[in-house]
């Protein structure tokens, strides 16, 4: 998973492996619950992928052709599925040829995660773990291939969002006549359309997406008489890591046998390694909003001297939790390696070290950091210190999110994504967060005893 520059005349094969290796594969269903009920919308094209998606279901057939910006070389694809509406669930496999072989990605989907299993895949996978798993939404970038995940479902939500469109002619699909229209796709339109709906949370996502997204994605549909979808096609550009070479997609997709509701089963969630924290990180989107939740104050603001008088309490009982993490790790790590000194030995050294450092010390901090998130937010502080404050705990949100994103990096050997949030969250990170403790009056809470006021 690292980014390194790929041999000459290979360039396709790498950044196809890179992707699939990084989760980008084709899926097909219900994955993300976003149907916009209620909007009056006045071209074809987003009449018709509202009218789909009513459907109970469908089976899809999927082509895809990869090309990479200067090679003349292209990989092409086949793969099929179905999806649920009722139940929100997809399956699909992608089968490519890659060095001369043929690589098929399977992948069960809801409307909130996607997991997958396929060659490259598991061979990153720890012992124990059989599926990877990744946010939806984060399928509109990169590391799941193109901006729809290739969901039948969710590549019709985003054809409610299609602008300019223009009739073509009329051909058929699978025998069915249809009429071909072009147009479309840009993210920023579907966050407004989120936003008159009432869906401003999906809508806040959307918006997100359109700042890694800001152009227009080309997009083509086939609607038959009735006005259902038949046929998609979506030719969208993915950008490697920075300084990679472009990646292109060209996506069709065909859908028939409406009205099935094939019965999807999600694997075990013993048998799952979550990546999405490691995806965050790939794509810069550590900020906290998976912490979100846990930072929410709910309980009324205390005057100055009792937030103080409960900060240090809280923060004593925390520094007692992370000393007994500290301690069981190097005892754990110190059986393992005997005399190991955990800041100087690299948990990169290899994918065994890596994989032991992160059971016994990077995921137990990252779980810690999460737990001790929710009674920090309880200390309400009176309103003159609730600024800095809010700031701190939002801090400290990225802060957990950043550690679960490099204990999964650990588990799947990405190292170079260990490494870029060591250097972005944790380098010079410690200043920052003991001066707004200084602000709110804690000191150096989580460091050592303070006096409520220190300077």
């Amino acid at each position: 998973m690292n980014h390194q520059s790929p041999p000459p005349g290979g360039r396709l094969v790498n950044s196809l492996l890179w992707l699939i290796g990084l989760l980008s594969v084709l899926l097909v269903g219900v994955v993300v619950n976003a149907v916009l009920h209620g909007a009056d919308y006045l071209n074809p094209v987003a009449v018709a992928a509202k009218r789909t998606s009513a459907m109970s279901g469908a089976h899809v057939a999927l082509a895809v052709k990869y090309s990479v910006e200067g090679e003349s070389e292209t990989i092409d694809g086949h793969g099929a599925g179905a999806y649920n509406t009722r139940t929100g669930r997809s399956r699909a496999f992608l089968t490519l040829p890659v060095s001369g072989e043929a690589m098929t990605t399977h992948s069960v989907g809801d409307e909130g995660n996607v997991y997958l299993r396929g060659p490259t895949l598991d061979a990153a996978l720890p012992p124990g773990k059989e599926w990877t798993k990744i946010e939806t939404l984060l399928g509109h970038f990169t590391v799941t291939a193109f901006s729809t995940n290739g969901s039948a479902q969710t590549t019709l939500t985003a054809l409610e969002a299609v602008d300019d469109v223009e009739r073509l002619g009329r051909e058929a699909v699978r025998d069915e006549p249809t009429t071909h229209y072009k147009g479309t796709i840009e993210f920023s339109r579907e966050a407004q359309i989120l936003h008159a709906v009432g869906n401003d949370a999906l809508a806040v996502k959307f918006e997100g997406i359109a700042k890694k997204i800001p152009d227009e994605i080309p997009v083509e549909a086939w609607i038959d008489e009735r006005g259902l979808t038949r046929k998609i096609r979506i030719v969208e550009p993915l950008p490697e890591a920075a300084g990679g070479a472009m990646l292109t997609m060209d996506m069709t997709m065909e859908l028939f046998d409406f009205g099935a509701g094939p019965k999807i089963e999600l694997p075990a969630p013993r048998t799952v390694l979550d990546y999405t924290p490691v995806a965050r990180a790939e794509l810069q989107m550590l900020n906290g909003e998976a912490n979100a939740d846990l930072i929410k104050a709910t309980s009324p603001a205390l005057s100055e001297p009792e937030f103080h008088r409960r900060g240090l309490v809280t923060c004593a009982k925390i520094r007692d939790e992370v000393k007994s993490v500290s301690d069981a790790a190097a005892k754990a790590l110190g059986r393992i390696k005997p005399g190991v000194d955990r800041n100087r030995v690299s948990p990169v050294e290899s994918l065994a070290t890596a994989r032991l450092w992160s059971a016994h010390l990077t995921e137990p901090i990252a779980r810690l950091e999460k737990r001790i998130l929710r009674p920090l937010a309880s200390l309400r502080p009176p309103s003159d210190l609730a600024a800095p404050y809010r700031e701190l705990l939002q801090r400290f949100a990225i802060d957990a999110e950043a550690r679960e994103a490099q204990a999964r990096a650990l588990q799947a050997g990405a190292f170079s994504i260990f490494t870029q949030v060591e250097e972005e969250f944790f380098t010079d990170d410690g200043p920052e967060q003991e001066a707004l403790l200084r602000r709110v009056g804690l000191g150096n809470c989580l460091k050592g005893e303070s006096a409520p006021g220190t300077a």
